[in-house]
């Protein structure tokens, strides 16, 4: 199968007129694809370091953006640069990953899966969001409160999205004949005017930016609905891990210690995230109530952050038709049992 791509952005842009008073977002969807960081713990201090984005700066990768902003990986020995991915480069992390040097990779778990079956040499050691985002999104002034509400009505997408719904429709014993679906690509708009039912989407982007405009939503969560997957999974190569674990494991308390920090201080980190990175182009309020979300997957399954369980890879590998035996050459739990 291959990987699916996802929904992302760093801020609410809107546009246009409407009902909704200009609610058109402008934002890329991106593939599951994250975040690349280096670390250097070991070498001599100032060894050049680089964290590589999948998309602007935001609260997405808070406990990085604060741990940077905060000194802390100076402090562990790290000295880490921050830069945007090159979409037009690169389509997943993967690629720089295996070609760099010290470097630890985020990805989507099913990316990951994916490139150990096409003999990658990548290492799983922990993940950031323990759950997917993926969600069915609607209305709370609709009909809408549970899946099987779905049955007859019309459900936003993009073209991409058919696996991801397919796979909860699925699981909730129906199929797209069950449905109607409607490309709407990037458009909010179709929802609140009525255009569709539902709409496919990630609790950390669209739920936020039509709840801030003031409709309240009801999220039905892929995570409850069949789509087993962990999000934003920090890998690095087998070599980088054999060759210096304590790098990754100095890496990980700094990086834990920025996510601590924004969880605690919420309304201040996504004011220093807005003005230090993103160059006051983005919403204070939207990356504040995002941050929110982010938090909630990033402790779904523990509140060990970085925590992942092998029995969610295996139900992954389940759900995306992937042989088990796949997650046993993935995953990699040393690094988390140097956190405890």
């Amino acid at each position: 199968m291959k990987s699916v791509p996802r929904h992302d952005r760093s801020a609410p842009e809107w546009q246009g007129t409407g009902p909704a008073g200009a609610l058109k977002p402008v934002r890329r969807r991106l593939l599951l694809a994250g975040l690349l960081l280096v670390g250097a713990l070991g070498c001599e201090a100032g060894t050049p370091m680089t964290v590589q984005l999948d998309w602007v700066p935001s609260v997405t990768f808070a406990g990085v953006l604060v741990a940077k902003q905060k000194g802390w990986y100076e402090q562990a020995g790290l000295d880490v640069a921050i830069a945007q991915i090159n979409l037009d480069a690169m389509a997943t992390s993967v690629g720089p990953v295996l070609k760099g040097t010290n470097m630890i990779g985020i990805a989507d778990g099913l990316v990951l899966l994916n490139a150990r079956k096409d003999h990658k040499p990548v290492k799983a050691f922990a993940t950031m969001l323990q759950a997917s985002p993926l969600c069915i999104m609607a209305l709370q002034s609709g009909p809408i409160r549970s899946f099987h509400d779905l049955a007859g009505r019309r459900i936003g997408l993009h073209a991409y999205d058919h696996i991801q719904l397919g796979l909860m429709l699925a699981h909730n014993h129906m199929t797209e004949r069950d449905v109607t679906a409607v490309d709407i690509g990037d458009d909010l708009t179709s929802l609140i005017e009525g255009k569709i039912d539902a709409q496919v989407a990630y609790s950390t982007d669209e739920p936020v930016a039509i709840e801030l405009k003031g409709y309240p939503t009801v999220v039905l969560h892929g995570y409850e609905n069949g789509f087993v997957t962990y999000a934003q999974v920090y890998y690095a190569t087998e070599d980088f891990l054999s060759r210096q674990p304590g790098m990754i494991v100095a890496f990980m308390k700094a990086t834990n210690r920025g996510w601590r920090e924004a969880f605690a201080h919420p309304r201040e980190t996504a004011k220093m995230v807005v003005e230090t990175f993103m160059k006051r182009n983005g919403d204070v309020d939207y990356q504040e109530k995002a941050l929110g979300e982010v938090e909630r997957f990033a402790k779904l399954e523990s509140g060990d952050l970085g925590s992942m369980r092998m029995s969610t890879w295996k139900r992954s590998c389940d759900v995306f038709k992937l042989p088990q035996s796949l997650a046993d050459e993935l995953v990699d739990f040393g690094i988390l049992k140097q956190l405890k």
